[in-house]
């Protein structure tokens, strides 16, 4: 029987499992603020619904990913670094 019924506490308790699996430390909460976004991202890959919804296929992803153009991964970045440019208006 699963601990929880919430889904998204089982995905952060995945994610846990995997950064303890990879670091071999049991202290992952750093690493989990720092790259919880691209972990989920990561184990969504696992889901073929959201590969099709998203992607299409395994085989359109780079194509996908070769599309993103400059500015978005610009702001992407800054997203990451904490800053959110729709409150700096």
């Amino acid at each position: 029987m699963e601990r929880t019924n919430n889904g998204i506490e089982q995905d952060f308790r995945e994610c846990r499992r995997h950064v303890r699996r990879l670091l071999g430390n049991k202290d992952v909460e750093e690493t989990i603020q720092r790259e919880g976004v691209g972990l989920s991202l990561l184990l969504n890959m696992k889901i073929p619904e959201y590969v099709r919804m998203v992607y299409g296929s395994w085989g359109c992803m780079g194509k996908r990913f070769s599309e993103v153009n400059e500015e978005s991964l610009k702001l992407a970045d800054l997203l990451l670094q904490g800053y959110n440019p729709w409150w700096a208006q």
